[in-house]
């Protein structure tokens, strides 16, 4: 479905409004992806939020272009998507090495603290024809958190609503060449909030009568932990060595779909057996020279280890079908990568009236999966990227073409149709696959710039789409092609240093465009739920964003985006992609004080590709404050540094559902959060 008139003349409206701006105040730096210096990027900040009590899922979902995809409460599985792209075709990056599991695609936000982060980049729709398979709707870049300026340690602790612990530890120190940074971060709850069953429109849009209820077996306690260590290697070097772990256990309460909607007990409404247990750690080593001959160079080594369990003792959640596996109460799977980089960027190189700048980068990695129902999987993968930067007219534009090429091979390995049947061989038909990409910067004026980017992105499929065990219901597709698209956007960005009382101002107009070939989907088919090549889609919006700083004490802020998505062969939209999305934010500072409310809204949306399941639209506000109690009258004797905060979720009491139709909680949530820092 068209957009209609009035909506399409929004997106030229706004960026008529920031050309008229860039005239009348002074110009500010813009913030660019080393990886895509074209490509629209928010950059978000972590240590902005230490004093809050904030998660990576939070901050994502608050981001212009961004959705996160929530499958329960707190601490509960989230996956993050870019522009309509689900979480398969959004690549995850933790200091450069790949988070997103070979076996499923999507990488969990919730097993990430945002204590353990220095920044997070999202490039929106860009990226790969530099990192190759899974970024097609976009690449999320994490920073591990970078040792402070001076050694220093960071203390805080965490209680709230539905028995919410948590502790967070930063230790760094520092030498004369070696500096060194220790994390760790930990979080529990409960999780037995009260909720409105709902039934109705494919059983989760109206909410039932006199139906309150308890939700069972939410509770999670999740551990991360990072150790970083850097030393100068020489006036224009440096080495590295980062170790980040994960540590997650939590209950599985299961759906409300399928139960009966009257005179049910809380124990039927939630699977009180089921049980997951996830472990990560990666551990990198890198090398960088900022002045290798005529360029910088920057060299590593690393491997990532996941393992995850399920458990479901009772045989009462469904997770194993009694039928096909009358003993079986336990899955476990292993998904392990190993790889190598090699990056380098020339330094300027004048041709004629032109600059022109070179990056090469070569990769190879191995990814491993094991799991009880297939034997062990492997694929290879290399990938060579080559980019060049033009800069004409004294820099005020920028043209950056862009060729990635990424080789695979996936092993045949062997798949069985049932616990009962013996192994079977399993061909996959793996090929090279070309990702050009065209780039460009055009400085309008101080302050405005202008910036489009047209490129080719591909997906290969997950070991799990490809080689799912047949269980009656639910099987695997060997014979699945890779998902492609062209991706196209084109904006306007406009920043400032200040003006007056205005202290800063940064404005953002995009238009984006994405057509899908071959997307991959998992439908019905012969009553059983199969991935299949559903053919063609498209996805077109667009992102407004802006932000702004009064009198270096009120901060405004907040984006707006518009998706438009549709699935050829039946007219349906994407599945969780509401046409739109808002936020925003205000701030207040008062000396070490701060007060701050957001606002969030999104349009209902459907759940599944076929257009069966609906959610109603959804808003919610929040709200909360940051004191620093040696401000307050009679309390000089409390330590400088010492800060205290209170927030408040869902302060309407809205009733919200996950990402599966499940209820979430529908009464106010409460946190307090106490931190000693250095100031």
């Amino acid at each position: 479905m068209r957009s209609p008139p009035a909506q399409r003349a929004t997106p030229v409206l706004a960026l008529l409004i920031l050309a008229a701006l860039a005239a009348a105040v002074p110009a500010q730096e813009f913030p660019e992806a080393v990886e895509a210096p074209s490509a629209f990027v928010t950059v978000i900040e972590a240590r902005e939020y230490d004093d809050r009590f904030e998660s990576v899922e939070d901050v994502l979902h608050h981001a212009a272009g961004m959705r996160v995809r929530r499958f329960g409460g707190l601490g509960a599985h989230s996956t993050a998507s870019i522009r309509g792209a689900k979480s398969e075709q959004v690549l995850v990056l933790m200091d450069g090495v790949r988070l997103n599991s070979t076996l499923r695609g999507g990488v969990d936000l919730s097993s990430l603290s945002l204590r353990t982060i220095e920044r997070i980049e999202v490039i929106r729709g860009g990226g790969a024809a530099r990192y190759g398979s899974d970024a097609m709707g976009g690449v999320i870049s994490i920073t591990s958190r970078a040792p402070a300026q001076e050694g220093a340690v960071d203390v805080s602790a965490t209680t709230g609503s539905y028995e919410t612990l948590g502790a967070d530890l930063l230790l760094s120190l520092n030498g004369e060449r070696v500096r060194s940074s220790l994390a760790y971060s930990r979080l529990r709850s409960q999780n037995d909030f009260d909720f409105d069953l709902i039934e109705g429109d494919g059983g989760i849009q109206d909410l039932a009568q006199n139906e309150r209820h308890t939700r069972l077996n939410a509770d999670f306690v999740r551990e991360t932990g990072l150790l970083s260590s850097y030393l100068d290697t020489g006036p224009t070097s440096e080495a590295s060595a980062i170790l980040r772990f994960s540590r997650k256990d939590n209950g599985q309460p299961g759906g409300t779909l399928g139960v009966p909607r009257r005179d049910v007990t809380d124990e039927q409404l939630s699977c009180v057996d089921g049980e997951e247990q996830f472990r990560r750690a990666v551990f990198s080593l890198g090398w960088s020279d900022r002045a290798l001959g005529p360029g910088a160079f920057k060299a590593s080594v690393y491997h990532r280890y996941e393992y995850s369990e399920l458990h479901d003792d009772g045989q009462r959640c469904g997770f194993f079908p009694a039928r096909l596996f009358p003993d079986r109460t336990r899955s476990q799977s292993t998904d392990t990568q190993t790889g190598i980089e090699l990056n380098y960027i020339g330094e300027p190189v004048r041709l004629g009236r032109a600059w022109l700048v070179n990056r090469a980068v070569s990769s190879v990695r191995i990814e491993r999966v094991r799991t009880d129902d297939v034997d062990s999987k492997r694929r290879w993968v290399g990938n060579l990227f080559t980019q060049s930067e033009v800069r004409l007219f004294g820099g005020r534009l920028r043209l950056l073409p862009a060729l990635g090429l990424e080789l695979a091979d996936t092993s045949s390995g062997q798949v069985r149709s049932a616990q009962f049947k013996g192994f079977e061989e399993v061909d996959v038909d793996d090929g090279s696959e070309w990702l050009p990409q065209i780039g460009a910067i055009l400085r309008l004026a101080p302050g405005l710039r202008l910036k489009t980017n047209y490129l080719r992105a591909y997906r290969r499929p997950t070991f799990a789409e490809l080689f799912h065990p047949d269980y009656g219901f639910i099987r695997g597709n060997p014979e699945l092609e890779p998902e492609q698209s062209w991706n196209f956007d084109v904006g306007l960005e406009f920043s400032n240093h200040g003006w007056g009382p205005l202290a800063q101002l940064r404005l953002e107009g995009v238009f984006f465009h994405r057509d899908i070939e071959q997307a991959i989907e998992w439908v019905q088919f012969n009553n059983s739920f199969v991935p299949r090549n559903t053919g063609q889609a498209e996805a077109r919006g667009y992102e407004l964003r802006g932000s702004l700083t009064l009198w270096n004490r009120l901060e405004l802020g907040g984006n707006y985006t518009y998706l438009d998505t549709e699935i050829k062969s039946t007219g349906n939209p994407l599945p969780h992609s509401p046409r739109n999305q808002l936020f925003g934010r205000a701030a207040l500072r008062l000396a070490g004080n701060r007060l701050w409310v957001e606002f969030t809204h999104e349009d209902d949306l459907f759940l599944n590709a076929g257009g069966r399941f609906k959610v109603d639209s959804a808003t919610q506000l929040d709200a909360g404050i940051s004191l620093r109690p040696s401000d307050l009258p009679g309390l000089a004797w409390v330590p400088e540094n010492l800060t205290l905060s209170f927030e408040w979720i869902n302060l309407t009491g809205e009733q919200r559902v996950d990402s599966l139709g499940l209820p979430l909680p529908d009464d106010t949530l409460w946190y307090m959060r106490l931190r000693l820092a250095p100031r």
